[in-house]
């Protein structure tokens, strides 16, 4: 992930990260990847759970296969900020969730939540 305008490593996200993102205009492209939401929408989608899964599954399953790359929880595909209510539990437990049935296996790193620090 050579040559990005965003850190390799996911530890060292900090929200201001976000916001260049945001406020460049930073598209999706091989190494990255935007979601709005971490777990199933109740509300505000056409696809069933299983699809929404699936769908995200691909994507992780799809950097394995690459180079590796980092998925956004919480920005739409424009690259604009959509906050969403935290999970019941640990956001990393959330993300094995979604890839525990991946092939092959995704070895994913999850970072804290980046804090809005103004």
């Amino acid at each position: 992930m050579e040559n990005q305008p965003f850190p390799s490593d996911v530890s060292e996200w900090t929200w201001d990260t976000l916001e260049s993102l945001a406020e460049s205009g930073q598209s999706e492209n091989r190494y990255l990847e935007y979601k709005r939401q971490l777990e199933y929408p109740e509300t505000d989608t056409n696809k069933s759970k299983r699809e929404w899964k699936r769908d995200v599954e691909r994507e992780f399953t799809a950097f394995a296969n690459a180079s590796g790359g980092i998925v956004v929880f919480g920005m739409n595909d424009d690259g604009r900020p959509e906050p969403f209510d935290p999970p019941k539990h640990e956001i990393s437990r959330t993300v094995y969730q979604l890839v525990q049935d991946t092939n092959p296996v995704v070895k994913t790193d999850v970072s804290a939540p980046p804090t809005n620090t103004k």
